[in-house]
């Protein structure tokens, strides 16, 4: 018999259901084998959305798991008015530990088991509020200091690393203008708003552009005038 591990959802409440909060055990998720299997630690708050054809938990775990079969009943009940039939599960910004490596993992990969590490925001990533969750690929996963507590390291990847990605490109962006232009092209990176995101994307903006910064203008537009201040304080 597979193993099984604990995941929670949140879901729509019904006529008949009063609870919105469930609590459920589910197969363990085999490792891909170019992939990893990590075990959560900690998972933030932002939501993933996943519909499901009912309003229990029931039939959550049937549609986590496609290629498994459930012969279970099914609430059709219509959900309350202005409530959507779908099922929430939490935990799109996950810190964890890898417990498994894939199969035809490279072995030249600096990832080993054990490591402490963070889940890109790729499309298609787990819903965090699980004991255990897989990556189809070891890319997506970023090792992270030991001196990093997980519960912050948890609060990076929809902030720091979706702006880390932003610049990133941005980056491969200009180097492809200056090298059509020639040395006398000029850039300019505008990051709109002073929100967290935002700020994120300055402060690794200045420091991936360090290099070219007298080709480089980064602005900043926002309607707030201490957002000004805000720019200056995280462009030092």
């Amino acid at each position: 018999m597979n193993k099984l591990c604990r995941q929670v959802s949140i879901e729509s409440p019904g006529p008949t259901i009063k609870d919105c909060v469930f609590s459920f055990e589910v197969p363990m998720p085999d490792v891909p084998p170019h992939g990893a299997r990590i075990r959560v630690a900690c998972a933030g708050a932002c939501y993933r959305l996943h519909r499901t054809p009912s309003l229990s938990s029931v039939s959550s775990v049937s549609s986590i798991s496609s290629d498994k079969s459930f012969d279970l009943p099914l609430f059709t009940s219509p959900a309350h008015p202005g409530v959507r039939d779908t099922a929430l599960y939490p935990g799109f910004e996950v810190a964890g530990i890898v417990e498994s490596l894939g199969s035809e993992a490279h072995a030249e990969n600096p990832l080993k088991v054990g490591d402490r590490v963070v889940i890109f925001p790729y499309e298609g990533v787990p819903h965090g509020y699980a004991e255990f969750i897989t990556v189809t690929d070891l890319k997506y996963l970023v090792k992270i200091p030991a001196h990093m507590p997980l519960s912050v390291a948890a609060m990076l990847p929809t902030g720091a690393l979706l702006a880390m990605n932003t610049v990133i490109h941005a980056r491969e962006y200009t180097d492809q203008l200056f090298k059509e232009k020639g040395e006398n092209a000029r850039a300019k990176i505008l990051v709109v708003g002073t929100g967290g995101l935002a700020l994120w994307a300055l402060r690794i903006a200045s420091y991936e552009f360090q290099d070219i910064e007298n080709r480089v203008c980064i602005s900043v537009a926002t309607l707030r005038d201490e957002g000004f201040q805000l720019a200056k304080e995280n462009l030092r």
